[in-house]
């Protein structure tokens, strides 16, 4: 490697191999870039198959940025990430909210609602796998992965306020 004395190199003393970024695996599925840091990424055929099959029909590999909004919060981004990741505040919290997700519910009280959820996902072409191949679930040499789709209660067309359609 060409070492230099604190000041920056002339363009013929300056070997660019020397500073070169690494070559990482990229892959892109339905719009979405993956890539790993990993000498033997894992498989993600699983990943691949159910995300085409429950995300596929909403047209991502095409999708364009339409609006862009910063917000600036205090507070760790993790703290963010987990508030929006889970639910289990969702009721007693934000119970506008609740009263259109079937996810804001007790699992045990959502079953019917869900598998009339469905049942509507199916009729639309969109298929949701029942994957939980989460963590150590995966399998040796694979992503692991976890699909999930939460109904809306009766009468709700949309996650809406009010939960109409904006557009047809």
């Amino acid at each position: 490697m060409t070492e230099f004395a604190g000041c920056p190199p002339d363009a013929e003393a300056f070997d660019r191999a020397d500073f070169s970024l690494k070559s990482l695996p990229v892959r892109v599925m339905q719009g979405l870039i993956f890539t790993t840091f990993a000498q033997n990424p894992l498989d993600l055929r699983t990943a691949e198959e159910a995300l085409a099959q429950s995300a596929g029909v909403h047209g991502w590999a095409d999708a364009k940025v339409a609006h862009r909004e910063l917000y600036s919060i205090k507070a760790n981004w993790k703290l963010a990430v987990e508030n929006y990741m889970e639910c289990y505040h969702c009721t007693p919290a934000h119970p506008e909210f609740a009263k259109r997700h079937v996810y804001a519910r007790p699992a045990e009280s959502t079953g019917e609602l869900e598998r009339a959820g469905r049942t509507r996902a199916a009729a639309l072409g969109i298929a949701v796998p029942d994957v939980d191949l989460y963590g150590c679930a995966a399998g040796a040499g694979s992503e692991s992965v976890s699909i999930m789709r939460s109904a809306l209660n009766d009468g709700m067309a949309s996650a809406t306020d009010d939960g109409r359609r904006r557009r047809a």
